[in-house]
């Protein structure tokens, strides 16, 4: 039953009936389950046969020590006897999005399905806290901001499967006000706000995709409203608008990764394919919802599988990320040093004189050539040689390297006395470099 986002109540009325030519148990226990967590209110009526009913509440007003069946849905143990034939009576309220399914299990039945919900639902949270953890160490090693958008958009998507499923909450007990409905949606808000920034530094929009960038812009500062006014504006509102961005929202963004996949964004190829199984994911919860599929677990579980699978291939894109730029870093450095190399040979075969010179007047570097041009036998001569050098370099003294400083360069012909007493005229260019 899909009673769409309601603050209204409903009553379900259910007949049951135990026909003698179809059992041979003069009575037999069965578990009603109202397959939806966290409901506002959830009371069973049951007839006592006179005219009277006796109710039964199992709803979040309710602590889990006390119910009957612990379990986050509300469970009612019922007994049918032979040739009974029994009208029940659920009355049933939630603060959400009302979408719930009706079964009646037998108890061998019942413990398998807890199994199978625990299994699918202990890898999801186990999955995405092991994820969560993973790339929160890497980012505390590279620095990479882009690892903590994306566990900050885990951890958002984390806290509302487990507030929205309700498994894991009975570990808590009575200590689930934080965990009500009521923050689901700045929660979701928040969330999107870190997939949108997550997905522009992944992508990179800003320098390959400036207009989706701004575009991206845009959806966060409307997100950041709404998240203000998520807290002002009635839920039934807030809900409606957040439900139609998100599925707007992930269809935009597959679409987003597909376009920077097809302009040959290296990043976008497995960002692409983890957004798929995202999407791919709610849409099948969606379908078995809608009755398109079979209603059974592993179809209702869709969403967070979904989220799972979508995480380890984002996560695996963060890796592939990672390696291409420590590859193109390494390659960057190798071709600095095979310049630097080229530079070295060039700066020591020259024939004219170069040298490079501290801000205090000292000569950090030279080549051969300028040494035998100052009458030095080498640079290392020229270099102990300390103001003597710089005095021959510069023979107008501190009035040339002021007008250096104050100009950033200087061009004059000029004539050296050598140190061998030999004059000779020189065209000397020298350039201020500021912030090496």
């Amino acid at each position: 039953h899909n009673f769409g986002l309601t603050n209204s109540v409903f009553w379900i009325s259910l007949t049951l009936d135990y026909p003698r030519w179809a059992n041979k148990l003069p009575e037999k226990h069965w578990y009603l389950e109202v397959a939806r967590a966290q409901l506002q209110q959830c009371e069973l009526f049951f007839p006592n046969g006179d005219g009277t009913f006796t109710k039964e509440a199992v709803d979040l007003r309710e602590s889990y020590s006390v119910r009957k069946v612990r379990h986050p849905n509300s469970v009612f143990p019922i007994t049918t006897k032979l040739d009974q034939r029994i009208t029940l009576y659920l009355r049933i309220k939630s603060d959400n999005a009302l979408i719930i399914g009706l079964n009646l299990w037998t108890p061998k039945k019942f413990i398998e399905k807890v199994a199978d919900d625990e299994l699918i639902y202990g890898v999801f949270f186990g999955g995405m806290l092991i994820l969560m953890l993973y790339n929160l160490f890497v980012y505390f090693s590279v620095r990479d901001i882009s690892y903590l958008y994306f566990v900050l958009y885990m951890a958002g998507i984390t806290l509302f499967e487990y507030i929205e499923m309700g498994h894991g909450l009975t570990l808590f007990e009575d200590s689930r006000g934080w965990a009500r409905h009521s923050i689901i949606s700045p929660l979701v808000w928040s969330t999107w706000w870190a997939i949108i920034m997550f997905t522009r530094k992944f992508l990179d929009t800003e320098r390959y995709h400036r207009r989706i960038d701004h575009f991206l812009k845009f959806l966060q500062s409307f997100i950041g409203i709404y998240l203000f006014t998520s807290f002002l504006i009635e839920r039934d509102v807030v809900s409606t608008w957040l439900s139609g961005f998100t599925f707007l929202g992930l269809l935009l963004l597959l679409g987003i990764s597909f376009y920077s996949w097809s302009k040959k964004n290296e990043n976008a190829v497995y960002f692409s394919i983890g957004w798929l199984l995202t999407v791919s994911g709610g849409a099948l919860q969606a379908l078995a919802l809608l009755k398109v599929v079979p209603s059974a677990p592993i179809y209702l579980a869709g969403a967070p599988i979904g989220f799972l699978t979508g995480a380890v291939m984002i996560s695996f894109s963060l890796a592939d990320r990672i390696k291409r730029l420590q590859k193109e870093a390494l390659e960057a450095n190798e071709r600095a040093v095979q310049n630097m190399a080229r530079f070295r040979s060039t700066f020591n075969n020259a024939i004219e004189g170069m040298y490079r010179m501290t801000i205090d007047g000292k000569f950090a570097s030279a080549n051969p050539a300028m040494a035998r041009l100052l009458g030095y036998d080498s640079v290392e001569a020229l270099k102990r040689a300390g103001k003597e050098a710089v005095d021959r370099c510069f023979p107008g003294g501190e009035g040339q390297l002021q007008q250096l400083a104050f100009a950033g360069r200087l061009q004059m012909e000029v004539s050296y006395t050598r140190r061998d007493g030999k004059t000779v005229w020189v065209d000397h260019f020298t350039q201020m470099i500021r912030g090496n």
